[in-house]
């Protein structure tokens, strides 16, 4: 089923100073917010072929940039 457009547009504020304080034990699936992962660069909504899309296409980018840098060091 996944997320429907009505789950999308249902609001629910996030109060992370009553939600998430100090005095609660973290637990990974419970009360962590966030992993490290960019999520503020999300600006769009795409359809999973073009997400598909759009990562293959970063990820031979980022490695070609890779293979860049790489020649400057003769390897």
């Amino acid at each position: 089923m996944g997320i429907t457009q009505e789950m999308w547009k249902l609001a629910s504020p996030i109060d992370f100073g009553n939600e998430l304080t100090a005095s609660e034990e973290a637990k990974a699936w419970k009360t962590i917010w966030s992993a490290g992962h960019g999520v503020a660069k999300i600006t769009d909504n795409p359809s999973i072929s073009e997400l598909v899309s759009r990562l293959k296409r970063e990820f031979k980018s980022a490695i070609e940039n890779q293979y860049k840098l790489l020649e400057q060091y003769g390897l």
